[in-house]
């Protein structure tokens, strides 16, 4: 968390999110509508952070190993990117939900995102390829 409120600049939050960690198919059902997609992570914009329960040993283990492995620099920059969501939810930022806002504050986690991989530049954290329902969920 505090490394997500250095790189933003957002207020460090009273309370952190509540982490859960889910199958594959919860991402599917619940980001992208029913139809297969990239999904790994998802912050619902009330406080919980959903994470493929594929790394949950990962996350659960150690954050930060002396050897870490693409696997582990995924779950890192996964869990960052929720936590940029977490930390625009509580600052009201983006309240207003329209397609932009969503595209803007998915662009602003993707930034911090990017900054909080430095220590793990070996590893090419690519950005998913994103549906456009999944991209505009606001969007009528």
């Amino acid at each position: 968390m505090g490394w997500m409120v250095a790189i933003t600049g957002y207020a460090n939050p009273i309370s952190l999110p509540d982490v859960q960690f889910r199958p594959h198919s919860f991402f599917v059902e619940n980001v992208c509508g029913g139809q297969e997609c990239p999904a790994m992570g998802w912050y619902n914009d009330s406080g919980v952070i959903y994470i493929d329960k594929f790394y949950k040993m990962i996350l659960a283990e150690n954050s930060y190993p002396d050897e870490p492995d693409q696997v582990h620099a995924e779950a890192v920059s996964l869990l960052g990117h929720e936590v940029v969501h977490y930390l625009q939810d509580r600052s009201g930022k983006f309240k207003e939900k329209t397609c932009k806002n969503f595209l803007d504050r998915d662009e602003e986690a993707f930034r911090a995102q990017r900054i909080g991989m430095l220590p793990y530049l070996k590893f090419l954290i690519q950005r998913p390829i994103m549906y456009r329902p999944y991209r505009c969920p606001y969007e009528k």
